[in-house]
């Protein structure tokens, strides 16, 4: 751990590692990891003591930022959590586990277009991850009623995991809850090549009947999905 947030601080240029700052330095990160175990031993009121001296040697020392934003949430205190972790990304953006912890203090305050913005951050810097783009779908869905985008991601999750059930499934139905039976039978033939016995039938039945087109296309789909969970 250590090893590797020297490496980080080196490659971004955070530190000038010379004779000058090496005692600095190692003062530093000895003082991070302590800041960490007091942490973990839920000593919060120590730990946060380490990261304030941390960063009043030096105030670009990331790290010691997403360890404050972790204590302050501990503490409820959601405002100054998300500014730490905020200050974090803005020194180093490559931080796609911190993006995620922004977006659920987001999503805890019921910003929907915040919680999309940190996922697409996170999945800027973690692009394999088929989870992200599934849960930025997942938004655009159930959130602002978004049927194209919540496709568009959905589509981005099915080529990084081309054999989840649930994404399959979803995507059929938002093909259906516009009205596009045609793309929609492609998924029914996926999800029985998949062995979805149960959602391929779903999506069958919505084809067949338009129920996806009527009130409460969201309520449906939730109900197929709870029970296909059960099965």
């Amino acid at each position: 751990m250590v090893k590797k947030i020297i490496a980080c601080f080196i490659a971004a240029g955070l530190f000038l590692i010379c004779p000058a700052h090496a005692e600095t330095f190692d003062e530093l990160v000895v003082r991070l990891k302590a800041a960490d175990q007091h942490y973990r031993d839920g000593s919060l009121g120590r730990a946060k003591e380490e990261c304030l001296a941390i960063l009043k040697i030096n105030p670009r020392f990331y790290p010691a930022y997403n360890i404050l934003g972790g204590i302050y949430g501990s503490l409820g205190d959601n405002k100054n959590s998300k500014e730490c972790l905020e200050k974090s990304v803005q020194i180093k953006p490559e931080q796609p586990d911190i993006y995620k912890k922004l977006f659920y203090l987001a999503s805890d305050a019921g910003e929907t277009d915040s919680c999309i913005e940190y996922l697409k951050k996170s999945g800027t810097y973690d692009p394999k991850n088929s989870e992200i783009d599934f849960n930025i779908a997942h938004l655009y869905l159930t959130k602002k009623n978004d049927y194209e985008n919540a496709r568009k991601y959905y589509l981005e999750s099915e080529k990084k995991n081309k054999n989840d059930a649930k994404t399959l499934f979803l995507i059929g139905a938002t093909y259906l809850m516009q009205g596009d039976k045609n793309k929609a039978v492609d998924y029914v033939t996926k999800l029985r090549a998949n062995n979805e016995a149960y959602l391929a039938l779903a999506l069958e039945t919505f084809m067949k009947t338009g129920m996806l087109t009527q009130n409460d296309p969201l309520l449906k789909i939730s109900s197929v999905l709870s029970m296909r969970d059960k099965h």
